[in-house]
C-alpha cells in the first residue's frame, strides 16, 4: 500500500541541563599559601596601574585556585 504515508516521527523533549554547582570561594586574604598572596600582590599592582584586562585574568585565576579577591 504505497498510498498509505507513515506516522510522522516524534520529537524528543528538550532536555534542560542542569545550572553548574557554585562553589563557594573563600576570600584569598586568608590563604596560607604564598603563592596566592603573590596574586594578590601583582592584582593590586594591576589594578592601581589601570591594567583591568591583567586584574581581570587575575580574579578569574583566584576564582580557579578557589578564592575570592575582594
Amino acid at each position: 500500500m504505497p498510498d498509505q504515508m507513515p506516522e510522522p516521527r516524534q520529537q524528543p523533549a528538550a532536555i534542560a541541563k542542569p545550572e553548574p554547582a557554585k562553589v563557594e570561594l573563600t576570600p584569598a586574604g586568608s590563604a596560607t599559601d604564598p603563592a596566592v598572596h603573590q596574586l594578590l600582590a601583582e592584582l593590586a599592582t594591576s589594578r592601581a596601574n589601570g591594567a583591568d584586562d591583567d586584574a581581570q585574568d587575575l580574579v578569574n585565576y583566584l576564582a580557579g585556585l578557589g578564592y575570592r579577591a575582594g
